[in-house]
């Protein structure tokens, strides 16, 4: 449900993983390079929410916030974590982001 909202919101959303599939892990003459786009990395009751920018990463963060909250969870802002990297990072992005007003590291 939450993958919907936000890519209704942000049709670009997500991460592009680039992979070979014929066990070659460097560019061989064969290679044959897939990708694969992700939103979100989940395990247990933990989540990893990947996008290219902060103001996507601050609206993934309220409709994660909003998508928790509709089945009676909530997102633990002292648990939640920011944090952004790449080559295009600016100094700007590492700027906090906020669930319900409160600041998250």
């Amino acid at each position: 449900k939450w993958r919907s909202k936000m890519l209704s919101r942000h049709p670009n959303a997500g991460i592009d993983f680039k992979f070979n599939i014929n066990g070659n892990l460097f560019n061989g003459p064969r290679a044959q390079h897939q990708c694969a786009t992700t939103l979100d990395i989940e395990f247990a009751d933990d989540a990893a929410l990947m996008v290219p920018s902060r103001h996507m990463a601050q609206s993934a963060i309220a409709v994660f916030d909003s998508v928790a909250s509709s089945f009676g969870l909530t997102v633990s802002v002292p648990k939640t974590k920011f944090m952004c990297c790449g080559p295009n990072a600016l100094a700007s992005d590492s700027q906090p982001l906020t669930i319900k007003g409160q600041s998250i590291e």
